[in-house]
């Protein structure tokens, strides 16, 4: 199923037999999609969708996406589910019971840590710096970090070992990226170069995706087991993105920056210094992002095949079997 993606002002998008017609004003360019090779639709800025065409997809089941300049989600329409009542009562006393949450957020926790130790040693691997001091420290603090979880009692103790983790891996991070696209730290309200623009944006593109997983897994995303609840805020998101961070939205940020597919000549920097994505760079970004979501490989210790999208969706129905029998998962790990 495909993911269209209609991106700015100048987009307009209608329904013609049973087709999806996409303009572009400034170009020409028309794009035809079949409505049933559609899962989603994502509308970036302000493309013009007409009536009908919004009436359809919503017919379809197509879940619809709406984002500002910067990836946020401002709102989105997703298809009519049967809610799940049992399973929601289950997730919201696992939420407000601190000692039944703590298990699974420190397996979320575990399932990051590994991630990033081994995205780190991918990354040294592939440019001969297994054996640089830096290096071997960083592996060392991730492997203690990851040792300590099994002692911490507290969900502020579990979110601040997981604070050190993550300071650890981007102390890392600028080695594998070029003198004109440095990373230096990490920067988000607002992102202060190129890359953190970038990386915030990633990050926010995959939390719609996990969103809609959750939804289709009849669950509620604003309840979560690690991060604080707030209004509006898919906490729970945020907890099953933490596996997913390096190994697919920090990996796919350092391919687009080292292969040259985004430079710094994408970015627009605005007068109080944030820096964001130009219209056409985003363009870029979700023919790459796409290519990355439905890309095939085999999971560890499984000879099936899947993808990112595939292993999004297994994470959010092994949260359901732990809401159902209380067994703790092994969220996604890195092939």
């Amino acid at each position: 199923m495909k993911t269209l993606y209609l991106n700015g002002w100048e987009v307009s998008a209608n329904l013609e037999d049973r087709r999806v017609v996409v303009s572009h004003r400034t170009t020409g360019e028309v794009q035809k999609v079949a409505l049933f090779s559609l899962q989603w639709v994502v509308c970036v800025g302000q493309p013009h969708l007409t009536m009908p065409l919004l009436h359809e997809l919503m017919r379809q089941n197509i879940t619809i996406v709406f984002l500002n300049g910067h990836g946020e989600c401002l709102n989105a329409i997703y298809p009519t589910i049967n809610g799940n009542a049992p399973r929601r009562l289950r997730q919201y006393a696992v939420a407000s019971d601190p000692n039944r949450s703590l298990p699974i957020a420190k397996a979320l926790i575990d399932a990051k840590i590994r991630n990033l130790r081994r995205t780190l040693q991918r990354l040294a691997g592939t440019r001969g710096l297994t054996e640089q001091p830096a290096h071997r420290q960083a592996m060392d603090t991730l492997q203690d970090c990851r040792r300590q979880l099994t002692g911490l009692s507290t969900h502020d103790a579990l979110r601040g070992c997981e604070g050190i983790a993550s300071a650890c891996y981007f102390a890392q991070l600028d080695t594998y990226l070029p003198p004109d696209m440095p990373f230096v730290m990490r920067t988000r309200r607002p992102p202060r170069n190129p890359v953190n623009a970038l990386l915030s944006w990633t990050y926010a593109i995959i939390t719609n995706d996990i969103v809609s997983a959750i939804r289709t897994a009849e669950l509620d995303p604003c309840l979560s087991v690690l991060h604080q609840p707030s209004l509006g805020r898919p906490a729970l998101a945020l907890d099953l993105i933490e596996s997913f961070r390096a190994p697919l939205c920090d990996l796919l940020v350092i391919h687009l920056i080292n292969h040259r597919v985004l430079t710094p000549d994408d970015f627009d920097c605005s007068d109080d210094g944030a820096y964001s994505l130009k219209r056409e760079a985003r363009r870029k970004f979700f023919v790459s992002y796409e290519t990355t979501m439905q890309r095939s490989f085999r999971r560890p210790d499984d000879e099936r095949h899947t993808t990112f999208r595939d292993a999004i969706q297994d994470d959010a129905y092994a949260f359901c079997q732990f809401l159902a029998d209380g067994h703790v998962p092994e969220f996604f790990l890195m092939p």
